[in-house]
């Protein structure tokens, strides 16, 4: 194929195939002659997946849900968490103004049973459970 212009789209090609495994080789016309060929490269069109013999890892969907109860709140907060993982989740609370106020690790199965919030003053907050590379903000108001 002989183009002008620096591209090139496989609905070009004669005989063009969905998933076929295409030689190219690229020659640069600059005033008039053309370079020689560079090396060959084989490129694969879209259109079917290759199949190489490797496999893809499975990638298996992860459940991370957070709740924060009762909200509003007057003496303390509780934490609800709905995940798939047992790792440990890191739980940050800052003020509306983004300073952190608490930082504290737990086991997944034991969020649950920790207070937060008794010694805040009356206002809105900002919640950030991470576990893994999960993260799940949440916000909660003391009265």
């Amino acid at each position: 194929m002989d183009r002008t212009l620096s591209y090139f789209n496989f609905s070009m090609v004669p005989g063009y195939i969905p998933g076929g495994k295409y030689m190219v080789r690229v020659a640069v016309r600059t005033t008039g002659y053309h370079s020689p060929f560079g090396e060959a490269c084989f490129v694969y069109a879209p259109g079917v997946l290759r199949q190489d013999g490797t496999q893809q890892p499975e990638v298996i969907a992860q459940r991370f849900n957070a709740t924060v109860f009762p909200n509003p709140y007057a003496e303390s907060f509780s934490l609800d968490l709905d995940s798939t993982s047992e790792g440990a989740v890191q739980v940050r609370v800052y003020d509306m103004i983004g300073k952190l106020l608490e930082e504290r690790s737990f086991e997944a199965s034991r969020i649950e049973l920790a207070q937060f919030g008794e010694k805040y003053p009356s206002g809105v907050y900002n919640i950030v459970l991470t576990q893994g590379t999960n993260v799940k903000t949440l916000r909660v108001i003391k009265r």
